[in-house]
């Protein structure tokens, strides 16, 4: 099997970051996309990691194209207001599909927002405004609908008081809640064989509840010992 070329980007970021590691790790080559604002040592970490870095401008579809020849999947883990969730997301959408790269993946990463109401969460409403672009474009995409991160559990959301042994919840305490770490999140796009890459798929969207193997988050801190499942994925031809 010749190497897959998985172009990323976003890399420089938390999600970016672990993206690469994980494909590089699975025999993928990853191609970090970088800005000439990107800071030095978030690049070395990305060549010490086994990524080809290439330098690209955020909103010129033609220096988006270039790093994506040849490529089997752009991955995008873009994270920021509409400006680069919508229209920074659509130029390197452009740049993919010129590129003739056959799978594109959005910064999606969240809960499943296509039952919300469009005004119903602001964050949301980008990548449904995004996905309604994604829609029309020729090429096929993967939305990988994780939930909510496990690392907010101790951070920014602690839902979980450690050490009062409480939990937090609003309304209903049985209300169902799909949490997976970041390291498991990313992990995925390292699968060559039981993933998104080799799914095959009707023509049109459709929706799925897979789940993939439940996973531990070795790495320091970041989930203690809770353990994680992968949640939902939509694919789409």
């Amino acid at each position: 099997m010749s190497e897959q070329r998985i172009v990323v980007a976003g890399a420089t970021g938390h999600m970016g970051e672990r993206i690469v590691r994980f494909l590089n790790q699975r025999g993928a080559k990853a191609v970090a996309l970088t800005r000439a604002t990107s800071k030095p040592d978030k690049v070395e970490v990305l060549k010490k990691l086994g990524a080809e870095i290439a330098s690209s401008t955020p909103r010129a579809s033609t220096a988006s194209r270039r790093p994506c020849a040849g490529a089997s999947c752009v991955v995008s883990a873009l994270l920021g207001v509409r400006d680069t969730m919508v229209e920074t997301q659509t130029v390197l959408l452009n740049g993919a599909v010129k590129a003739g790269v056959p799978r594109f993946i959005p910064s999606d990463y969240s809960l499943d927002y296509l039952p919300l109401k469009p005004d119903e969460n602001r964050n949301l409403a980008w990548h449904r405004e995004f996905l309604e672009r994604l829609e029309k474009a020729p090429i096929k995409f993967t939305s990988v609908l994780n939930g909510a991160f496990m690392e907010l559990l101790k951070g920014q959301a602690p839902l979980i008081l450690f050490k009062r042994h409480r939990v937090i919840y609003w309304h209903d305490a049985d209300q169902p809640l799909d949490f997976t770490t970041m390291n498991n999140t990313a992990e995925f796009h390292g699968r060559r064989r039981d993933g998104f890459a080799d799914a095959e798929v009707s023509q049109g969207r459709r929706r799925a509840n897979q789940r993939a193997p439940a996973g531990r988050d070795d790495e320091q801190d970041d989930g203690s010992a809770l353990h994680a499942h992968l949640g939902r994925f939509r694919w789409a031809a």
